[in-house]
């Protein structure tokens, strides 16, 4: 692999979704319950490494559904955002990415239910 290039000095923060860029999309209800069904996508730790190599700001912001839609409790969701990307030791995947200088500046989230038909932006 060749030598990372440097990104231009205007880009130096970089906001990411979770589901389907950081992890794997859960299959059947589509929901993460449980820490233990956060699933790595293949490279995105390497790629958060590289990132943070070139002096990139990570950050996450998620919506998630479940919280909204009554399937999970709002202290459900952060235990997972905590175990799975605030790089605590029982991680599996974060503690290499922390071990490796990579870390996020923060991780953002929502727990808003869409309604058919609704405008996420809040129109209606």
């Amino acid at each position: 692999m060749s030598a990372p290039q440097p990104l231009p000095a205007a880009i130096r923060h970089l906001i990411l979704d979770r589901d389907g860029v950081l992890n794997q999309e859960a299959p059947g209800h589509g929901y993460i319950l449980r820490p233990e069904d956060f699933r790595w996508l293949p490279g995105s730790l390497q790629a958060l490494v590289q990132l943070a190599s070139l002096g990139m700001c990570i950050s996450v912001a998620t919506n998630q559904s479940a919280v909204g839609r009554g399937l999970m409790t709002l202290a459900q969701l952060e235990q997972i955002l905590a175990r799975r990307l605030f790089l605590s030791a029982r991680a599996r995947g974060a503690l290499r990415l922390s071990q490796a200088g990579a870390r996020f500046a923060t991780v953002g989230h929502a727990g808003f239910r869409h309604s058919r038909g609704a405008d996420p932006a809040g129109g209606g």
